[in-house]
C-alpha cells in the first residue's frame, strides 16, 4: 500500500474511532468495510463498529463481530472473577494488568478488545496457581518457560499468569519492576488484590508498549489507551514522577511523543481535520509526528515480524556489531544465558546440555513452523544497513 493510501485509510479509522470516543455521529458515506477491516488489525474492530453504528453505517458482519466481542468480554469478566476468588481464598497476592484495567475507560463493555487477560501473582505461589487453574478447568498451554504461564479454556478464554512484569532478558525493565508489589496498594483487608498507583500503572503500560514499539511495532490501540487514560487521570497524575521514572528506564522520548500524538489526533477538535485527511488532505502534524503515526499504523496490534527483525539488526549495529545480520542469526541460534535461566532452568543448571537443547530447539522450530522460519531468513537477507 502506498503511503498516501495508508494515511487516507488510517485517517478514516481514526475519524471513526474518535467519533465513537466522543459520542459524535460521523458522516454516513464512509467505506465501512475497508475501515472495519483495517481497524480489526489493530484490535479496534469493536470500537470502530461502535462509531459506524452511531451513524447507521455498520455492516451486519461488523455488528455481529462486535456482539461477539461483548460476549467474550463478559465471559472474561466472569472467569476472572472466579480466578480472583480462588486467589483470595488461597491468600495469594495478585495485580490485574493492562487491558483488564484500561477496558473500564472505554465507552461500553467489549470495546477494548483483548486476546487474553494478564494477572501478576506472587511468584512464590506459581505452582499453587497452576493447581488452581487446573481445578477450574483450564488447560496448561505453557508453564515454567518464561515470565508468564499460559492457561486456556473453551470459549476463547486465555489467561497469562505472570511472575514478573518483564522477562529477565529485558534486564533494565525487569529490575525496575521487580519490586512492584512493594509499591502497590492492597485493595482492602479482605482481599489479596493489589493495585499500582495510577502513575506506576501508566509507566508500566508505556514500558510494555515501548517493548513492542522498539521490536516489531505497536498498533493504534496503544494510542487510544493513552488518550483515554490521560483523559481520565491527567488532572491528578504526578507528571514529574512519571517523567523521572520514564527517563530512568529509557522510554522518556517514546512516552512524551506518543502521549502528545494521542492528544493531538483524538478529540472533537480534530474530527473535521481527520475527515479531510481521509479524503486525501494533509494532517496538521509535524514530520516527526507523521513518521511515528505511519510506523504505528503499519504495525498492527502486536507488530510486524519483518520490522521486528530489521529493528533488532539495526539495534545490534548501533551497539557496535559489524554485521547486524550475523549478530541477529547468532542470537537466534544461541540465546544469552538469561534465556536459559528463565525458559529452560534445567539446562541453565546443567550447562553441559546446552548444545543438545539448541539442536532440539532448532529442529522443533523448523518442524512446527517452517513458514515462519523461512520468512525470518528472507527478512534477514532483504535487510540493508542504513548508511
Amino acid at each position: 500500500m502506498e503511503l498516501h493510501e495508508l494515511r487516507a485509510r488510517y485517517c478514516a479509522v481514526l475519524y471513526t474511532v474518535s467519533s465513537a470516543l466522543c459520542g459524535v455521529t460521523l458522516v454516513k458515506k464512509m467505506p465501512a468495510e475497508a475501515i472495519y477491516s483495517y481497524a480489526s488489525r489493530h484490535s479496534l474492530g469493536a470500537l470502530t463498529c461502535h462509531g459506524l453504528e452511531l451513524a447507521g453505517a455498520a455492516t451486519p458482519s461488523a455488528s455481529a463481530d462486535k456482539l461477539q466481542a461483548v460476549r467474550r468480554a463478559m465471559l472474561f469478566d466472569n472467569a476472572r472473577a472466579e480466578i480472583c476468588k480462588r486467589l483470595n481464598t488461597e491468600k495469594i497476592k495478585y495485580i490485574l494488568l493492562k487491558g483488564i484495567v484500561l477496558k473500564e475507560l472505554y465507552p461500553a463493555i467489549g470495546l477494548r478488545e483483548m486476546a487474553d487477560n494478564d494477572i501478576l501473582i506472587d511468584p512464590a505461589h506459581r505452582h499453587k496457581v497452576k493447581k488452581i487453574m487446573r481445578e477450574l478447568g483450564y488447560k496448561v498451554e505453557s508453564y515454567g518457560k518464561g515470565n508468564h504461564d499460559v492457561y486456556t479454556k473453551s470459549g476463547g478464554l486465555n489467561f497469562e499468569i505472570h511472575i514478573s512484569l518483564f522477562s529477565l532478558q529485558n534486564e533494565r525493565m525487569y529490575g525496575y519492576f521487580a519490586s512492584i508489589f512493594e509499591r502497590a496498594r492492597r485493595v482492602d483487608e479482605k482481599s489479596f488484590e493489589y493495585r499500582m498507583t495510577d502513575e506506576d500503572f501508566y509507566v508500566y503500560v508505556k514500558a510494555h508498549e515501548y517493548k513492542h514499539y522498539a521490536s516489531g511495532g505497536t498498533g493504534l490501540r496503544s494510542l487510544v489507551d493513552t488518550y483515554l487514560f490521560m483523559n481520565a487521570h491527567a488532572q491528578t497524575l504526578d507528571m514529574e514522577y512519571i517523567e523521572r521514572e520514564c527517563r530512568s528506564i529509557g522510554i522518556f522520548e517514546y512516552e512524551y511523543e506518543s502521549r502528545e500524538l494521542a492528544k493531538k489526533i483524538f478529540g472533537v477538535d480534530m474530527l473535521s481535520k481527520l475527515l479531510d485527511a481521509a479524503k486525501g488532505g494533509e494532517l496538521p502534524l509535524s514530520e516527526d509526528e507523521l513518521n511515528m503515526l505511519d510506523y504505528i499504523c503499519s504495525s498492527g496490534t502486536y507488530g510486524v515480524m519483518s520490522q521486528q527483525i530489521a529493528n533488532a539488526m539495526k539495534r545490534y549495529e548501533d551497539e557496535g556489531a559489524k554485521s547486524g545480520k550475523l549478530k541477529f542469526l547468532w542470537r537466534r541460534l544461541v540465546p544469552p544465558m538469561s534465556f536459559y535461566r528463565e525458559s529452560a532452568p534445567f539446562v541453565y543448571k546443567y550447562k553441559i546440555f546446552i548444545p543438545f537443547y539448541l539442536i532440539g530447539r532448532l529442529v522443533r522450530a523448523v518442524a512446527r513452523r517452517p513458514g515462519r522460519v523461512f520468512a525470518q531468513i528472507k527478512s534477514v537477507i532483504k535487510y540493508k544497513k542504513e548508511k
